[in-house]
Order: structure tokens, then C-alpha cells, then sequence
């Protein structure tokens, strides 16, 4: 079966349903591949050539350099290319909203009933390399495209961080809202493997530990198509954002209440209306939300209040 951008061809032989019941968000789902049913995707992605992909690429980054662990280099595309070839690099180039492959992406998040914010990236590694012990607080749906790799995938998630709102890696601090003396030193000995040829599909939930190798010399190139979730934190506490800063009165700064305190009698005098007033702005937040899901307008609007934040 040839790869497709929608869910019901990433989670055969199970099937969207099944997928979504007993996979999505809960489990660790792998099917193994074969290069035969790359044909599609390898059409979407143009080439796999690493100069010409990072050249189209918005950005990109050079990660883990030999000698440090945690290497972050912004470089050149030259000096990316000799990084990679030369020097263990990893890199990871994200794909363009209008490239083909990001139309899969849009298309998978319709299917997972997500918002367009899918992210589409490739990492490329050589050389026995990959990513140490850590997690991500996206969803991950990986299909390896060159090469093999190794990923060792926790069983459950993580027990230091519930529904983690940012990735961590071991040797890390603690990751915000985590406990901090439940940090992991290890991966779970009972955490199960997973190879991955080209064509293989694997998907990672949220918040589940997992390392990453390619298993020999050879070149691998891995797609990514990862969501970020939309917590019921940010959705709400965004929208009634919007709605407050509608009002000029809201967008009016708070005057002499910190610091050597001038004001904050008149600040407190006034507090008690406008915690009124904030009452019934957010009574109005359920309404603004419903319209969002139906109005593709207003969650255009929501989603770069959210993306692209100004205070």
C-alpha cells in the first residue's frame, strides 16, 4: 500500500478509528515499511539531496556537533553540508507551509480533528548518530525516507511531567511544571525497540521518553510531521486575550501599583469593577470559542494571536 497524506494510509493496517481509539495520545503505534511505498511522498519531497533541501528550507539547524553534546550551531548551508558529512552533525530543516509535504501535514491535522499548526520538518544523520534520552511535547508521526534507524520508545508517558507544554532532554533541568526529584537518569529497561526501514510509520505520543540511532553508516533521512497540542489554557486564556484588548479601557496599563507602590490605592480602589467587568468579558470566551471552531476566518486570527504573540 503506497503512502498517502491522510491518517487512514499512515495508521494501515489498523485504520483511522482504531488509530485514533487506541493510538492517539496514548500509544506508541509502528507499522514496518518497505521503499516501494515511498512513491508518492518521494514525488512531494522533490529530492532528497541535503544541500538543495536546506536550500529550500525556511530554517534549519545543526545539532549535536561532535565534542558537545549540546551543540546548537546556526550555520551556513555549506558549512551545514560539512557538519553533517564530516563531523556526526544531525541536521533538521523544517519544510515550507507551501511546500507539497506540507500539504500532508495539513491534511493528517484534518484528520486528527487538530488545528493547522502541524509542523513538517526532515532530520538527516549519518554514521551511527541520533538523539539521546529525551521527549517532546509534540505528537510525532515519523516515516523514515533513507536509511535505518533505531528508536527505543518508553511504554508509558513519563511520570515527572504530565502533558508537557515543552521538550526535555536528560541532563536537562526540570522542565517547567515537572518534579524536579522524579527526573529520569535512564531509559525504562523494559522500554521496547523499534526498527525503522524506509517506509516505516511510527508515531509517538506526547510526553513519551524515547532515544534515536541510525544503525550503520549509511545516510537516513527521516519525515516528521509533529503537532503541538492546544491546551485548554492556551486556547482560553488566548481568547479572552483578544476579547479584553478589543476594549481600550484593557489596554490600558496598570499605573503606580508595583515599585514604590504611588498608586496602587487608586489601583486597588478600582480593582473590584474591573474584576467585575473581567467576569462578564469572560462569560463571553465559551461563545468566542464555538464561533472559532466553525469560522475558519476567526481561527485564522486566533492562530496568529496565538503564534505570533505581542505582549
Amino acid at each position: 500500500m503506497n503512502l498517502a497524506p491522510r491518517l487512514e494510509s499512515l495508521a494501515a493496517p489498523i485504520g483511522r478509528d482504531a488509530f485514533l481509539r487506541d493510538c492517539w495520545r496514548k500509544a506508541v503505534f509502528h507499522h514496518p515499511g518497505t521503499a516501494d511505498r515511498l512513491g508518492a511522498l518521494l514525488e512531494a519531497l522533490g529530492s532528497v539531496d541535503q544541500a538543495a533541501l536546506l536550500a529550500r528550507s525556511p530554517n534549519f539547524a545543526v545539532l549535536g556537533l561532535e565534542g558537545d553534546a549540546d551543540a546548537d550551531a546556526r550555520l551556513s548551508v555549506p558549512q551545514a553540508i560539512e557538519a553533517y558529512e564530516n563531523r556526526g552533525a544531525t541536521l533538521y530543516f523544517r519544510l515550507g507551509d507551501d511546500a507539497p509535504l506540507g500539504k500532508w501535514t495539513e491534511e493528517l491535522a484534518d484528520s486528527l480533528g487538530e488545528p493547522p499548526i502541524g509542523v513538517t520538518s526532515l532530520f538527516a544523520v549519518r554514521g551511527r548518530h541520533g538523539t539521546r534520552l529525551h521527549l517532546d511535547w509534540n505528537e510525532n508521526f515519523t516515516i523514515q525516507v533513507l536509511g535505518t534507524k533505531r528508536w527505543r520508545v518508553a511504554r508509558t508517558p513519563n511520570d515527572f511531567v504530565e502533558n508537557p507544554v515543552t521538550n526535555w532532554a536528560i541532563g536537562q533541568p526540570a522542565p517547567l511544571h515537572a518534579h524536579a526529584s522524579r527526573l529520569p537518569e535512564k531509559m525504562p529497561d523494559d522500554a521496547p525497540s523499534y526498527l525503522l526501514t524506509p517506509g516505516s510509520v511510527l508515531y509517538v505520543p506526547r510526553g513519551f521518553l524515547h532515544e534515536v540511532a541510525s544503525v550503520d553508516d549509511a545516510e537516513s533521512l527521516s519525515l516528521n510531521m509533529s503537532f503541538p497540542p492546544s491546551p485548554w489554557g492556551v486556547i482560553l486564556s488566548t481568547l479572552l486575550g483578544v476579547r479584553l484588548l478589543e476594549n481600550p479601557e484593557w489596554r490600558e496599563a496598570i499605573s503606580g501599583a508595583f515599585g514604590s507602590g504611588w498608586g496602587r490605592e487608586a489601583f486597588l480602589a478600582r480593582l473590584p469593577g474591573m474584576m467585575a467587568a473581567f467576569a462578564r468579558d469572560a462569560a463571553h470566551v465559551e461563545g468566542d470559542l464555538r464561533e472559532m471552531l466553525d469560522d475558519p476566518d476567526k481561527l485564522a486570527r486566533y492562530l496568529a494571536r496565538r503564534r505570533y504573540p505581542r505582549l
